[in-house]
C-alpha cells in the first residue's frame, strides 16, 4: 500500500462541490462540473496528482508473505501515523484474514514491519477503522463467526491504546442500550464539532447500511443506530450501499455516499440535517465510482491510501 503526501484526492476532492442543501434542490448535495471526467481513461479518469505529491511504500509482500491486502485505514496520533489492514495469503474475507498494522515516525517515509493487530480463531478479522483522541487511540476490528450456521455474521469489537505499544484486550463495541452492536464498524468514523462520533455500519442480518452516532468520548460505547426520515423505504435494504464515507456543508448538513454494488457505476448518498440521527432516502448520483482510497489529514498535509496492483500498500 502506498502513502501519499497532498495526493491525487485532494485533486478530486476540488471537483465535488457541496451544494447547499436549502438552495436548488434537496436531493443535490453535490454537483458535478460538465467535462470534469474523461471515460476513456480508466486509470484516473481524466485526473491529475496534486501539486507536491510524494509516494511512499508502507508494505510490499515478498515472496512468502501475505499477497492479498485490502481495507486500509491511516491515522495519526501523537505524532505517529499508524495504519491498519486486513490480511490473507491470496483470497478476501480467507479464513485465515487478520488485521496487521504498522507504524511511521517520520511522517510516512518509511514504516516498521508489520505487527498483529487483531486475530481469531473459528472466523476471521476484518479492518475496522480508528479513533484518536488526545489521550488514547481506539482501533475497530470486525471479526466474523462462521460458526453460527449457514449464514455469515459479523460484530464490531476495539482495543484501545495510551501509548501506541501496548493495546488493551479486545472488547465488543457496545450500543446505548448496553447490547453489544450487531454490526460491523465501517473504516471511516468523524468526529464532529459537538463531539458526537458519527459514521457507518453493516447490521446483521442482510448487512443493512446505516449511519451510527455516539455521544461518549471514545467511541466505545453509546452507539445509536439512525432512523430513516419517515415514510421513506431504504433503497440499501439488500445491502446496495456499501464503503461508506461522509462529509460535513458549512450548514453542518452531513452527506453520507456509499458505493453502489448494483453495478451501477455512480456514488449512492443520503443526507443527515441532525447529526446522524435521521437519514433520507439513499439516492444515486452523476458520480462516478473512482479508486477506493482512505484519507486522513494532519496540519499541512493530506494522506491517502492506495492499494498497489501487487497487492502491497
Amino acid at each position: 500500500m502506498r502513502q501519499s503526501r497532498s495526493l491525487f484526492a485532494a485533486a478530486f476532492s476540488a471537483l465535488l462541490m457541496a451544494t447547499p442543501i436549502n438552495s436548488q434542490a434537496q436531493s443535490e448535495p453535490f454537483t458535478v462540473a460538465d467535462g470534469l471526467f474523461c471515460a476513456t481513461d480508466s486509470a484516473a479518469l481524466g485526473l491529475t496528482m496534486a501539486e507536491g505529491t510524494e509516494t511512499f511504500t508502507i508494505f510490499h509482500p515478498a515472496e512468502g508473505d501475505n499477497h492479498y491486502n485490502n481495507g486500509a485505514v491511516l491515522t495519526d496520533f501523537k505524532g505517529t501515523l499508524f495504519c491498519m489492514w486486513q490480511t490473507s495469503k491470496k483470497d478476501e474475507d480467507a479464513e485465515d484474514t487478520y488485521v496487521a498494522y504498522s507504524e511511521s515516525h517520520d511522517g510516512g517515509r518509511t514504516w516498521k514491519k508489520p505487527m498483529l493487530l487483531a486475530s481469531v480463531t473459528g472466523g476471521y478479522c476484518t479492518s475496522g477503522g480508528w479513533l484518536a483522541t488526545n489521550d488514547s487511540l481506539v482501533a475497530y476490528i470486525n471479526i466474523w463467526d462462521k460458526k453460527r450456521g449457514k449464514k455469515q455474521r459479523g460484530e464490531a469489537y476495539c482495543m484501545t491504546t495510551a501509548d501506541g505499544e501496548t493495546w488493551s484486550k479486545i472488547r465488543p463495541v457496545m450500543m446505548l442500550n448496553g447490547k453489544p452492536m450487531n454490526a460491523i464498524i465501517e473504516q471511516d468514523l468523524h468526529v464532529l464539532p459537538s463531539g458526537r462520533i458519527v459514521g457507518a455500519a453493516h447490521f446483521m442480518p442482510n448487512l443493512v447500511a446505516s449511519c451510527i452516532y455516539s455521544d461518549s468520548p471514545l467511541g466505545i460505547n453509546g452507539w445509536v443506530k439512525g432512523h430513516l426520515s419517515e415514510g421513506e423505504k431504504p433503497s440499501f435494504a439488500t445491502s446496495n450501499a456499501i464503503e461508506p464515507s461522509l462529509f460535513r456543508q458549512k450548514d453542518g448538513t452531513l452527506v453520507m455516499v456509499f458505493r453502489d454494488q448494483n453495478s451501477s457505476f455512480r456514488k449512492l448518498a443520503s443526507v443527515s440535517h441532525d447529526e446522524g440521527g435521521t437519514l433520507d432516502k439513499t439516492r444515486s448520483y452523476r458520480l462516478p465510482r473512482l479508486p477506493k482510497q482512505a484519507e486522513r489529514r494532519q496540519p499541512a498535509r493530506r494522506y491517502s491510501i492506495f492499494r498497489e496492483q501487487s497487492r502491497g500498500i
